[in-house]
């Protein structure tokens, strides 16, 4: 016989394993990003700007435009029928804060009765969206930086208007109601990454202005 104990064997690998595991983590992105409580040296923190203040209009709603699609289709079931809004399309973006206009399919499927029954339209709405912004602060460092940008995201914050046009939908089916469950789906929900446009604004000079 030759060499160490099957046991030993196992036990060197799994310890190298362990030591690989670890090294990998305090080596990765987010563990560089933690806060050093005992240095004090860095914190993360979160500021919540208008999107409109870091970019125009026009490259925010190429962001949306490009990335919507994702959160889409929405289904909802309602007693033996259901709902589903697809093929989401962005009609305009505006500013000051920065309000979004959509144009989105929506279908009734009647499943209770033989054939099933289907009414189809659109729905338009209105949203309001603010960006947040996490950068890492160090005492004295003032603004971020766009060397200490985390990341920044644009997230949906409020649904302002909603016109239904669909002929032949239940009495159930409404404005309201459907206000309420894109409230429920989309709100905080539905982000996009605008990391870059921050990146770009902070180079530039840029100071970011928290909302009111």
């Amino acid at each position: 016989m030759s060499g160490l104990p099957s046991g030993r064997r196992e036990g060197g690998r799994g310890s190298l394993g362990f030591f690989c595991a670890w090294a990998a983590l305090l080596s990765s992105p987010i563990a560089a990003q933690q806060p050093n409580a005992a240095s004090g040296k860095s914190d993360l923190k979160i500021v919540t700007v208008d999107g409109c203040a870091v970019a125009p209009a026009d490259q925010l709603r190429f962001v949306i435009s490009a990335g919507i699609g994702r959160y889409f289709p929405l289904r909802r079931p309602r007693d033996a029928a259901r709902v589903t809004l697809s093929d989401p399309n962005v009609m305009g973006a505006s500013c000051p804060t920065l309000r979004l206009d959509l144009a989105i399919q929506v279908k009734h499927e009647a499943r209770e009765v033989l054939p099933s029954r289907a009414a189809s339209g659109a729905i338009r709405l209105r949203a309001a969206l603010l960006a947040s912004v996490t950068y890492r602060s160090a005492p004295g460092s003032g603004g971020p930086k766009p060397a200490a940008l985390a990341e920044a995201t644009l997230c949906v914050r409020r649904i302002d208007r909603l016109d239904l046009g669909l002929k032949g939908a239940p009495a159930w089916l409404t404005q309201a109601w459907l206000q309420d469950w894109l409230h429920d789906a989309v709100v905080f929900r539905t982000c996009f990454d605008i990391t870059s446009l921050v990146y770009v604004f902070l180079e530039r000079g840029g100071t970011l202005v928290p909302v009111p």
